[in-house]
């Protein structure tokens, strides 16, 4: 049996891919199974998928129709061998050390999760050199993982910046979604489980212009608001009173954030949406949401009337040129 399933779902990233693979192939930890899901695609990604499996028998290809990366992640852990599973997507790439690393937390500090780093960069770059290990903490408990996740943003709720156990992964699967990352650990994060803390660096994070985060909007950047609205019960139950009123002020953010870029491309079904999750939510946001500085204004518009504060925020976007 492999130490650590790797996973990497490729969608039409032929001209990325390589360094991807090449970095899992290239791991100091020999041990591994790497797992190329194709998701369907249709630049000859798959073939070059195939290429790889013929030069390392170490390489399983899954060839699949396209059904999201939620599928192709899922998929791959169905087949995966490890009981602990890595993602990494398809036209980004992993630290030289990074498995061997996260063996050796795991055998410091055993736990269902090890959750590290990642960098942002333009292009691939040697991510930083690993100092000796370095436990920072562990979470044993659901208020404990989402105080963590508060506490250190984005890194955290990424799918990509953890060593998972496979079982977590089979009872729960990612959801077909945008912004699957963060409904899946809003949903394994009410559990009772470990979570094991280093600070390395282990993922090199590659900004291109193609990605999710800048495209245009689409009605499915609406997920969103779902996410935000379990988020907000899960933290309501478990009593964290200043992390949901942070969470309630992200969902208004939210609306009003993709209520202005709607109004921009005349999405007038996304619009009544929005409104009615805003109604869903008024009371909440009028009382509990946690705002600062000019967005008060706004909190204000609010409690003024239903639609104002969209009026008002699509109006600050003219005038800024947003």
């Amino acid at each position: 049996m492999p130490k650590v399933s790797i996973i990497v779902p490729i969608y039409n990233v032929k001209e990325y891919m390589s360094a991807a693979v090449t970095s899992v192939i290239n791991q100091s930890e020999k041990d591994i199974e790497i797992i190329l899901v194709d998701d369907g695609s249709t630049d000859g990604s798959g073939r070059l998928c195939d290429q790889f499996a013929e030069s390392d028998p170490r390489i399983q290809v899954i060839h699949k129709k396209n059904g999201g990366l939620s599928s192709a992640r899922n998929a791959g852990v169905i087949s995966a061998h490890a009981n602990y599973v890595l993602f990494l997507d398809g036209d980004d790439y992993i630290h030289p050390r990074t498995v061997e690393r996260l063996l050796e937390a795991i055998s410091i500090a055993p736990a269902d999760i090890v959750q590290f780093q990642y960098q942002e960069v333009e292009e691939t770059v040697n991510l930083p050199d690993l100092a000796q290990i370095e436990i920072i903490g562990q979470s044993h408990t659901a208020q404990e993982a989402f105080s963590r996740l508060y506490e250190y943003g984005g890194v955290y709720a990424s799918g990509c910046t953890k060593l998972i156990r496979k079982q977590l992964l089979i009872e729960i699967p990612f959801e077909n979604i945008r912004h699957e990352d963060e409904m899946w650990c809003t949903r394994v994060f009410q559990r009772e489980l470990t979570i094991t803390y280093i600070p390395d660096i282990l993922y090199g994070y590659i900004m291109r212009q193609g990605s999710i985060i800048h495209s245009q909007f689409k009605p499915s950047m609406l997920d969103i608001l779902e996410v935000r609205k379990q988020r907000i019960e899960a933290l309501n139950k478990l009593g964290l009173e200043e992390l949901e009123s942070q969470e309630i002020g992200k969902l208004f953010f939210s609306l009003l954030t993709l209520y202005r870029a709607a109004e921009y491309v005349y999405d007038d079904t996304s619009k009544v949406k929005i409104i009615n999750c805003f109604l869903e939510y008024r009371n909440l946001i009028i009382h509990k949401a946690a705002m600062q500085g000019k967005w008060k204004l706004f909190l204000l518009a609010a409690r003024m009337g239903k639609n104002l504060p969209f009026y008002l925020y699509y109006l600050v976007g003219k005038i800024q040129g947003r």
